[in-house]
């Protein structure tokens, strides 16, 4: 079975039939049920308006989803939809994030590691969890938190639920 990472190098390196065009994001990777399976997931997006005058959009392209165990077994959703603000959607509850995590310029690639440090790694998973609701939080925003909890509310609510 391959780490998130090792899927997420793949992807950028083009080893999987997934397209991420210019301009275009990939998600902090999650895990969400498909018609029984457990799946790794993440969705391409994209910033509507970013260099001009208007409000910014965060535009849905595509969603996928991964069986990490067999990678041919790759579930692709069209969607192309806008998101929201919509700031009553809490993932996590989390205050006064510290400024080192703030700061940090790769929080994405550390995000990463700690979802495969959670999944695989059971030891010290109150500790773990908090770390990545800090860097979650300092990382997404609320236009994209109402996608993460559309396609994986089952896995935040499970992570809050060993808060």
């Amino acid at each position: 079975m391959k780490t998130i990472k090792e899927i997420i190098e793949l992807v950028n390196s083009y080893g999987l039939p997934i397209q991420i065009m210019d301009n275009e994001s990939l998600s902090i990777p999650f895990v969400a049920e498909v018609k029984g399976k457990l799946y790794l997931t993440f969705f391409v997006y994209y910033l509507q308006g970013a260099y001009g005058n208007t409000k910014r959009k965060v535009m849905v392209r595509c969603v996928y989803y991964i069986n990490p165990k067999n990678l041919d077994d790759i579930l692709e959703r069209k969607v192309l939809n806008n998101c929201e603000d919509e700031p009553d959607i809490n993932l996590f509850n989390r205050h006064n994030i510290p400024k080192d995590v703030i700061n940090n310029t790769n929080k994405y690639d550390f995000l990463v590691d700690l979802t495969d440090e959670i999944l695989t790694n059971p030891e010290n998973i109150k500790e773990k969890i908090i770390l990545y609701a800090d860097y979650f939080c300092a990382c997404v925003n609320n236009q994209l938190k109402a996608v993460y909890w559309q396609y994986g509310r089952t896995y935040f609510e499970w992570l809050n639920s060993l808060l």
